[in-house]
């Protein structure tokens, strides 16, 4: 699957996706349409649009703490903080140069539970 976002400034959320998240560019279209990225396993298409209307997506990394850590460096607006949920995940939400609401989260071991 690869989640699309629409995004008035292609140029400004290829920086953000590529210099936060580590993605490369694996195409560009030549008159700057769309733009596809790949990173550890996920894929990611950003797509020019003068109105961009603000969506959400949810991405699964490994490292989220260290993810979490480079987004406040750079002054990433966080719109959720890292939270823990009993299902066995580890997230946190931000606020992508698109106006994106992107979670961002690591699965993690669960205590059993007793019945």
């Amino acid at each position: 699957m690869r989640p699309g976002l629409p995004v008035s400034n292609l140029e400004l959320s290829i920086a953000f996706w590529t210099s936060i998240f580590g993605f490369t560019v694996t195409h560009v279209d030549p008159e700057s349409r769309f733009a596809l990225l790949k990173g550890g396993g996920a894929e990611l298409s950003l797509i020019r649009q003068e109105e961009a209307p603000a969506g959400q997506t949810y991405l699964y990394v490994r490292g989220l703490d260290e993810l979490h850590s480079r987004c406040q460096e750079a002054g990433v607006e966080i719109m959720r903080p890292l939270n823990d949920w009993p299902w066995g995940l580890r997230d946190f939400v931000l606020r992508s140069p698109g106006g994106h609401m992107v979670g961002i989260a690591e699965e993690v071991d669960r205590a059993p539970t007793e019945h």
